[in-house]
């Protein structure tokens, strides 16, 4: 069963980043020559609310799962 998991979620996230192509491409145009990647991030969430709402509610999600199984004791944690 865990491969099927696995597979979801790389699926999750190949259909997540095919849903980011275009509004990235169309930010990229905008931009000045010397941009920096907080330019990038601040023009997302400026023009794509709903999308970068759906990212944040995402990690939000995978944290505090992460952060849970932590307590747990199945997943170590990585930031140590």
């Amino acid at each position: 069963m865990p491969g099927k998991a696995k597979r979801k979620y790389d699926g999750e996230l190949m259909r997540f980043g095919k849903s980011l192509k275009r509004p990235l491409d169309k930010i990229f145009k905008i931009l000045p020559q010397n941009y920096k990647a907080e330019d990038i991030l601040n023009l997302f969430k400026e023009y794509y609310p709903y999308e970068w709402e759906i990212i944040y509610e995402g990690y939000q999600t995978y944290s505090d799962e992460d952060e849970f199984w932590s307590v747990v004791g199945k997943r170590e944690d990585i930031s140590r």
